[in-house]
């Protein structure tokens, strides 16, 4: 449940995330997830489920494992009408091959995974591309431009992207970047999540962000910390490309210090935030410093400056330690305004509340690329606790054979 951005009209809409595909398209998807996370987004794809099964024939099968036999196919009764449930995933426990319409079926399911829920869906489709990724590495696919084009072709069918991702010679040359990137440095993150209350309904709790572990992952993608244990943290081998890294520090005299007119505002959540900032900015000479009292939504840190006033906004932020990733220059602004957002709820010093190591919050469910031994648990996971009523393993099967799987 999120904060969705105003694509239909209706601003202020409170609701599931998926709520911005129905509402706006892809590109309310994308405002939505900028909204949250304060992160710019240059391009997005959206995956077509049917147009999966030629990506998957293209690289001959992709590897996935389950922890039991998995048979994700019930059926219930409303009203007096049968209704089938499921995706008729059949599939037996450790790792296999999967093709054509299995690895639809295995990227449709949720009740037989995990607890049962979209959550466990997730990670299975994390794991489908983490293993896909390893499978085109392994195959050299993206180095074979025969083997490249097929693929590229197949994506275009399985996919919609925007305008400047949208033909094959564009995959081919993302692809091509791509392939430099080594699988030990390709993370698939579950946000930290909790179910929320909803006493009415106790097996259909809406599912929130867990704070401030939620926002630090944000925090991290933005300033380029990395999620892997592989990568370093910005600054200790700079590079052309990191354009994120630290804003380098910049000096100011006091004359220019007491020029720059800066509005500061509160939306990090914390009371008092936004006076206790503009309390230091004055302490450091930036005596034009303002608390301004407007009502700001809840979001990432940011600081807006006017296109000329570009020295000021960094010596702005190097006396506060603020990330390039913070500054957002505006055409439009007459003055600076520092938001201190949800990131940043306590301390005056921005960087400060980076990790002092790559990694990701305590508890988070990630996923690594080059892990082979990744396997999706049954549900119900961990195979101990089963939901009221429930008193067997429904989504799985023992013996040597498994069920018939009834035809739609």
């Amino acid at each position: 449940m999120v904060d969705l951005a105003n694509c239909d009209g209706h601003d202020n809409r409170h609701a599931a995330i998926n709520g911005s595909l129905n509402y706006g398209g892809p590109g309310c998807v994308v405002d939505t997830w900028q909204k949250l996370t304060g992160v710019h987004i240059d391009h997005y794809m959206m995956v077509d489920f049917a147009g999966v099964v030629s990506m998957a024939d293209a690289i001959k099968g992709v590897p996935v494992c389950a922890k039991e036999n998995v048979y994700d196919y019930q059926t219930e009764y409303i009203s007096g009408v049968k209704h089938e449930i499921g995706s008729h995933l059949l599939f037996p426990k450790g790792t296999r091959d999967i093709t054509g319409e299995q690895a639809l079926e295995w990227l449709r399911t949720r009740h037989a995974f995990g607890d049962g829920s979209d959550i466990g869906r997730t990670e299975a489709q994390h794991l489908y591309l983490n293993a896909m990724v390893r499978k085109m590495k392994s195959l050299g696919t993206l180095t074979d431009i025969g083997e490249m084009n097929d693929l590229a072709t197949a994506a275009t069918k399985a996919l919609q992207v925007d305008q400047k991702l949208g033909t094959v010679s564009a995959l081919t040359n993302l692809a091509l970047q791509f392939n430099k990137v080594d699988p030990s440095r390709i993370t698939t993150v579950t946000i930290p999540w909790h179910y929320g209350p909803n006493p009415s309904n106790p097996l259909n709790l809406p599912v929130e962000l867990t704070q401030p572990a939620a926002n630090q992952i944000f925090a991290q993608i933005r300033n380029d910390v990395p999620f892997d244990k592989n990568g370093k943290l910005p600054g200790a081998t700079p590079t052309a490309t990191q354009t994120s890294a630290p804003t380098a520090t910049v000096s100011a005299t006091t004359e220019q210090k007491a020029a720059v007119h800066l509005s500061v505002r509160n939306a990090s959540g914390v009371e008092g935030r936004g006076q206790t900032v503009t309390d230091f900015l004055k302490s450091k000479g930036f005596t034009k410093a303002l608390r301004d009292t407007t009502n700001v939504s809840p979001i990432p840190t940011k600081l807006t400056y006017p296109t000329a006033d570009k020295d000021q906004a960094q010596a702005v932020a190097s006396t506060l330690g603020l990330s390039a990733a913070a500054l957002s220059p505006s055409s439009t602004a007459t003055r600076l305004t520092l938001v201190v957002g949800t990131d940043w709820t306590k301390g005056t010093n921005y960087a400060k509340t980076m990790p002092k190591k790559a990694g990701l919050p305590t508890g988070t469910d990630s996923q690594n690329a080059a892990d082979t031994t990744q396997c999706m648990d049954v549900n119900p996971a961990p195979y101990t606790k089963f939901r009221p009523g429930q008193t067997g393993y429904i989504y799985s099967w023992t013996g040597s054979k498994p069920p018939k799987v009834p035809q739609p």
